[in-house]
């Protein structure tokens, strides 16, 4: 125990690790940006549904989920969903496996004019951090080193 003692190797003084940690701290806080955006148009999609009486039966689908044996999708039964109604409320903003079998939009999702001027941006960043990584991976791949 009172022998030498183990030498630790620190990664974070090697240079290939600085270069690692500068792209994982960027990538990081891009993650952390994109996730508040969605969360912040998520919001403001459910506040205008609901500011705009949106149907609760159908969340603004025009269609309900009936399971008996097999799914369908009947109608909505509420009288006063209508396509006018619908379209004034927009759909509500949690977006299921449904929806997607049914060729719906998701409503925070690139089709929204926030997503796709804030959101699609920093997605091509976090891609390009990524192949950034992969880069650096590889270059230490061939001299040897791993990582």
């Amino acid at each position: 125990m009172y022998g030498k003692k183990k030498k630790i190797p620190s990664r974070i003084a090697k240079e290939e690790d600085k270069v690692f940690l500068e792209y994982e701290k960027q990538l990081f806080e891009l993650e952390i940006k994109r996730r508040e955006i969605i969360e912040y148009i998520t919001s403001q999609v459910d506040k205008n549904f609901i500011n705009n009486n949106g149907c609760k039966d159908c969340r603004g689908r025009g269609w309900i989920i009936q399971q008996d044996v097999e799914i369908s999708y009947p109608p909505c039964p509420n009288p006063n969903c209508t396509p006018d109604s619908r379209l004034k409320s927009g759909l509500a903003a949690k977006f299921t496996d449904h929806d997607r079998k049914n060729s719906v939009t998701n409503p925070c999702g690139p089709a929204n004019p926030i997503y796709s001027i804030i959101v699609s941006p920093l997605d091509s960043l976090i891609r390009e951090i990524l192949s950034k990584i992969v880069k650096a991976r590889n270059a230490l791949k061939e001299k040897g080193k791993k990582y």
